[in-house]
């Protein structure tokens, strides 16, 4: 019997959202450094909120205009201090130079240069262009005009920068033009656990093997510099960052620090002074690949720390999660309704395995129909068709009317008892349910590349809540890419900065999700970040 011939696989189309409406600085392009101004720019970060001057005096000082946090007074308010601490930091802005541009147009145009380039190596006859030579004559003469590279606009392009990400935030900053534009900044920092071992040697493996010495010295000068004073250092390190995200967060914007439970007191008491008690969202816990049994009772979920800019204006949108029998939230429905009407409860095997129902059957709960307080008109005693007469009792009302206590009864809403607790919710009412602080139905990342990648679906999860369409996206401590792929899946921009002391891992992690980027480079080199 002849076989039937398989049909070909139909090619997956990839869409390219672009953004039309949203105009950036230009950012000249690598062997242009020469032209930009050669004196360096040091801007002093302050990261104090006027506390210091304020453990000093008692009070903030007449005239001081740095920025404070209302909510908080620093006189009275507890305040986190640490070895180190600073109440500011002077900090090089370096400006950015684009190195390569990865998007369908551009590697046309590499294809297209290369067909050029094999028909002039295979000598066929070709049209010279006529005014080649007054081109390249206007290209020189305009090469003394591109230091003003960013008093011109271009369309958007996502971006993955390559250096300190300090340096990087200070850069979109003053020259980018990026504060008050990031809608959402998902930080997922090392845990300040182990300060020795936070980098992965190889990128084919998530396996680190005590024998394979690392090849890149500024890589483990970076640790050995940047942890030399533990969990002091590791919280100077948040800290500057912090104040940094702050600035280019929108008013209507949202961070969110991936931490575990080791230090999410410490990160906590840090948002506090940096964005201001007031603003805090919500402490969110999601389940983690496996627990950790080195303690008494096993560590399975890992925190999100959510902090608005300003809780006033925070942008919000509700996730909603269908709910299945079994789950959070099925808690208190212990009732079922089988297709002749008949009420049990129900049974534990029912519970575990809802498939062991009768088909038909209804899940439910039952309400109390009466609350506090009586009224003349509203207190009644009320006979139902099935010869029993509700009393409302004393100091309570009904919920309804007395015809609505009837038309609930004609619905079959009422549980035909005495009593006020009788009012039928079942559970299949409302198909779904809003996603609380407590996501229990994530899992780790499956099949890392790296041993700390962080799920697609958390921070999916935080991106679909705060943003919409097209909003900004940063992350500072961008490793294996992950918000970068979440934030291209949902069509939102992004620009993630690239750890210095591994950018080919992260370019090629990047990358090998398959959507356009614009790497960039710093116009000169900087200090190695451990944290991104």
């Amino acid at each position: 019997m002849a076989r039937t011939p398989k049909k070909p696989k139909a090619e997956k189309k990839v869409t390219r959202y672009t953004y039309g409406d949203i105009k950036e600085p230009r950012t000249p392009e690598t062997g242009h450094t020469s032209l930009l101004p050669g004196e360096d720019l040091v801007v002093t970060l302050p990261m104090d909120n006027g506390w210091s001057k304020a453990i000093e005096v008692g009070k903030l000082p007449e005239g001081d205009e740095r920025p404070v946090v209302v909510d908080m007074d620093p006189a009275a308010d507890p305040v986190l201090l640490w070895a180190g601490k600073r109440n500011r930091r002077e900090v090089p802005v370096l400006p950015l130079q684009r190195n390569e541009i990865v998007s369908e147009s551009r590697i046309a145009q590499i294809v297209e240069r290369a067909r050029r380039a094999a028909d002039e190596q295979s000598g066929a006859a070709r049209q010279g262009h006529l005014f080649a030579d007054l081109e390249k004559t206007l290209r020189e003469t305009d090469r003394s005009k591109r230091v003003e590279f960013y008093t011109h606009e271009e369309g958007w392009k996502n971006k993955l920068i390559c250096g300190d990400s300090l340096h990087v935030m200070e850069s979109l900053l003053h020259y980018e033009n990026m504060r008050g534009k990031v809608q959402m900044i998902y930080i997922d920092p090392p845990y300040g656990i182990k300060y020795d071992a936070n980098f992965q040697q190889r990128v084919d493996s998530t396996y680190n093997d005590e024998k394979d010495a690392a090849d890149d010295v500024l890589t483990i000068k970076a640790f050995r510099d940047t942890w030399t004073l533990g969990i002091h250092s590791y919280l100077s390190y948040l800290a500057e960052r912090l104040y940094l995200c702050r600035d280019l967060l929108a008013d209507s914007g949202s961070v969110f620090v991936q931490i575990s439970d080791d230090n999410a007191h410490l990160v906590r008491s840090l948002l506090d002074e940096v964005m201001g008690k007031a603003n805090f969202c919500s402490l969110i816990s999601f389940n983690k690949t496996t627990g950790q049994t080195s303690r008494l009772v096993p560590t399975v979920c890992d925190y999100l720390v959510w902090y608005a800019k300003d809780i006033r204006q925070v942008k919000y949108r509700p996730i909603m999660l269908r709910k299945e029998f079994g789950g959070i939230g099925s808690v208190e429905y212990t009732n079922v309704e089988l297709p002749d009407g008949t009420i049990r409860k129900i049974e534990d095997d029912e519970i575990d395995d809802p498939s062991r129902l009768p088909k038909g059957a209804r899940i439910f709960v039952t309400g109390d129909i009466t609350a506090d307080g009586w009224s003349e008109g509203g207190s009644k005693d009320i006979p139902l068709p099935s010869k029993i007469t509700l009393k409302c009792g004393p100091n309570l009302h009904w919920k309804v009317s007395s015809e609505g206590i009837l038309r609930l009864y004609e619905k079959n809403r009422l549980v035909p008892r005495d009593g006020h607790r009788i009012y039928k919710r079942y559970y299949d009412d409302f198909p779904y349910m809003p996603l609380s602080n407590v996501w229990t139905d994530v899992r780790g990342e499956p099949g890392k590349s790296y041993v700390v990648q962080t799920s697609a679906t958390v921070v999916s999860r935080c991106l679909l809540m705060t943003t919409d369409p097209g909003d900004l996206i940063f992350d500072p401590t961008c490793g294996s890419g992950t918000t970068a792929y979440s934030a291209e899946r949902w069509a939102r921009r992004w620009i993630v900065p690239a750890r210095r002391h591994a950018p080919r891992s992260t370019s090629h992690a990047i990358r090998g999700r398959r959507f356009a980027c614009t790497p960039i480079l710093p116009a000169k080199p900087g200090q190695p970040d451990p944290g991104g």
